[in-house]
Formats: C-alpha cells, sequence, structure tokens
C-alpha cells in the first residue's frame, strides 16, 4: 500500500532493483546511457527542492515503467511522449488545484 492507501501500480523497489542491475552492465551502449541519464537527472533536479527531489525521481520511474508497457503495445515513441506530456500536464494542474484549495482552507492568499 502507499500512504495514499491505494495498492501501487508498480514495485518501485523492485524496479529500482533492476536499474541498478542493469547500470552495472559494462556494454558501450548501456554506459552512454547512464550518462546520459545521470545529466538529465543532474538537471531536472535543478528545477526540485531538497525535498521534491525523491517525489520527482518516483515519479519518473513511475512513467519509465508506464513506457516500457506503452512499448510494448507498439505505441509509437512520439504518441509516448505525448501521452507523458499530457499525464504530467494533468498532474500539474491537479496539484496546484490542490494547493490553492489548501490556501483556500485555511483563509491565506497562497
Amino acid at each position: 500500500m502507499t500512504d495514499t492507501g491505494i495498492p501501487p501500480l508498480y514495485d518501485e523497489e523492485r524496479g529500482l532493483r533492476e536499474l541498478a542491475r542493469h547500470r552495472l552492465k559494462r556494454d558501450a551502449l548501456t554506459r552512454g546511457q547512464v550518462v546520459i541519464a545521470d545529466q538529465l537527472a543532474e538537471h531536472m533536479q535543478r528545477h526540485f527542492s531538497a525535498e521534491e527531489i525523491g517525489t520527482a525521481g518516483r515519479a519518473l520511474l513511475l512513467a519509465a515503467a508506464s513506457c516500457a508497457q506503452l512499448a510494448q503495445d507498439e505505441l509509437p515513441a512520439s504518441v509516448v511522449v505525448n501521452i507523458l506530456g499530457f499525464a504530467a500536464g494533468r498532474m500539474v494542474t491537479d496539484g496546484r488545484a490542490w494547493l490553492d484549495a489548501q490556501a483556500g482552507e485555511d483563509g491565506s492568499d497562497g
């Protein structure tokens, strides 16, 4: 169970272990992917507070798992990227709406 009480759709710990195993591979393709992934993580982390980095990482991990599933469904990469973008936009909008609602409940202006 997650802290929301909703069963997780993806076993994050298993996914992290699997990624760690793949990261140890020594072939050129995997090493190149790890370098790009590390650069992406460093770039993205600048956009988050220290407290948000873990949550952002979890979101990316879940997105990667979703991409893998969509790839099995043979959707083109551009469609997968669009789907992720739409999902991300929805989550940002929902998060902002929740924060605005919380600000309204305590009488502050945000």
